[in-house]
């Protein structure tokens, strides 16, 4: 049985992956600084979850979110830059196996910066 990863090779399109990576902690807050390095580039399929609008305190904020299917070892709080848009991995990427073989990582998107 073949698996995904020739099909997301395939059909998917290329995104830009950025890491992110913990610096050393700050001396005021204590809180390690975070940056986001270049992964590179990788093969995904998206689908789109919905977009939805709340209405907070300060203003109006617009939430898109969106599904990313991919072989590649992303990771909570990664960076993909899609369509122009750059997304932040919300949750913890799912690993779906068969027969024990890794297979694909499905993880939710959230619109970052247009």
């Amino acid at each position: 049985m073949a698996t995904i990863a020739p099909f997301i090779s395939n059909a998917g399109e290329t995104v830009t992956w950025q890491q992110r990576t913990l610096g050393l902690p700050d001396a005021v807050t204590g809180w390690p600084a975070v940056s986001w390095a270049a992964g590179g580039d990788i093969k995904a399929l998206f689908r789109k979850m919905g977009v939805r609008e709340a209405e907070p305190h300060a203003g109006r904020i617009t939430e898109v979110r969106l599904k990313m299917y991919t072989y590649s070892l992303v990771q909570h709080r990664d960076r993909i830059v899609y369509g122009g848009q750059t997304y932040e991995v919300e949750s913890a990427p799912e690993d779906y196996n068969l027969r024990g073989t890794f297979v694909y990582r499905a993880c939710i998107l959230v619109l970052v910066s247009v």
